[in-house]
């Protein structure tokens, strides 16, 4: 997800919160409550997720497919690396050696 669009959804959470706790008074807003709350979370352990996907290079058993991609959201080049073993891929930082 983009810098961006991780912004509007947090915007866009805080405003469920927020429109849920005004209607409160009136006996309703709870719904907007929790899906806001949920969305937050959502969002807060999509970036930890991201952070794991570009390990650093792989030990002995992996091998490298060849295949290199600009990441969009980092603008960071990432090759492949394959597992023949457990099929597992992982995108690796070029030049993290």
């Amino acid at each position: 997800m983009s810098p961006t669009a991780r912004n509007v959804g947090l915007g866009f959470a805080g405003l469920m919160v927020v429109g849920g706790l005004l209607l409160r008074p009136l006996g309703s807003g709870t719904a907007l409550i929790v899906l806001g709350c949920l969305l937050l979370i959502g969002l807060v352990f999509e970036q930890r997720y991201r952070r794991g996907r570009s390990d650093p290079r792989p030990g002995p058993g992996w091998q490298r497919t060849g295949e290199k991609f600009r990441d969009e959201e980092t603008g960071q080049w990432l090759e492949v690396w394959f597992h023949p073993e457990s099929g597992e891929r992982r995108y690796v930082a070029v030049g993290s050696d």
